[in-house]
């Protein structure tokens, strides 16, 4: 397996073929890749072609059976588009910060019915060193 982060285009159609590359030559299983923020790609492409693009991206790298991962800008987006995401991702972990203490909140881990799973746990970050608590 390898690592390859995934730029985000300003041109769908760029990227798409970018990725159709990616699809063909490299995604084996257990290929990880890292996509740049869906918020940006909203921004630049716009809402629509987002959802259309991660329809069938999504489901097609879990065939594949790759990890990908994505973010999102919290509080940037509706609460129908955060849902269609949601609802397609097999994990969606949510990360916050209060009183300046870091949380995890593992919000959908499918296939996964432990429920500590879905505890919200603090950790801290030492260098590149992550502890949950």
């Amino acid at each position: 397996s390898w690592i390859r982060k995934v730029p985000s285009s300003k041109d769908p159609d760029r990227f798409h073929h970018f990725f159709g590359r990616i699809e063909r030559e490299f995604v084996t299983p257990g290929t990880r890749l890292i996509f740049n923020s869906l918020s940006i790609m909203e921004h630049n492409w716009g809402r629509d072609a987002v959802k259309a693009f991660f329809g069938h991206v999504c489901p097609a790298l879990y065939a594949y059976q790759t990890l990908a991962y994505w973010t999102m800008a919290k509080n940037a987006h509706p609460k129908e588009f955060c849902a269609l995401i949601e609802h397609m991702t097999q994990v969606v972990i949510d990360l916050t910060k209060q009183e300046n203490k870091n949380f995890l909140w593992i919000k959908k881990a499918g296939g996964r019915y432990n429920p500590q799973t879905y505890t919200r746990r603090e950790y801290t970050v030492d260098g590149l060193n992550i502890e949950i608590h």
